[in-house]
């Protein structure tokens, strides 16, 4: 199935840069280099990043394809860091009233703040979607 495949791609330019000796004058020290709105929390502390970051950044894509709208309502990059560390993203239920409750529990889960909160990779991420999808079309 051509359609039932999701690639992740480039969201690691997503990152606080830090200079090193080679490009010190192309980067000034704490850059935001990509795409803030898709930062996942330890991006923005600048911590390790392993794959539950783009399970992150891949909710906050099926967030805004469901709403039309970014999990964090916010005024300006320090106030959507703030949110993104310290805050619950909205509901999707906020938006939709009607999405069926796995569905927006699987997408809420890929958005927790604590990596070791949201599924461990993209193939446990895709079993919790078809199994929230396929009970959403057996009712």
């Amino acid at each position: 199935e051509p359609c039932g495949i999701v690639k992740v791609r480039d969201f690691g330019l997503a990152k606080l840069q830090d200079p090193d000796a080679e490009s010190a004058d192309l980067t000034m020290r704490g850059a935001v280099c990509g795409s803030p709105a898709y930062m996942s929390p330890e991006q923005i502390r600048g911590e390790a990043l392993d794959a539950r970051t783009d399970i992150y950044s891949l909710a906050i894509t099926l967030y805004e394809a469901l709403t039309g709208k970014y999990p964090h309502d916010a005024i300006g990059l320090t106030d959507l860091f703030a949110k993104k560390l310290m805050a619950e993203p909205t509901p999707l239920r906020t938006y939709l009233p009607t999405i069926d409750p796995a569905l927006e529990a699987t997408i809420m889960r890929a958005m927790s703040r604590e990596p070791e909160d949201r599924q461990p990779d993209a193939r446990a991420l895709r079993k919790e979607l078809r199994a929230a999808l396929k009970a959403n079309k057996d009712d």
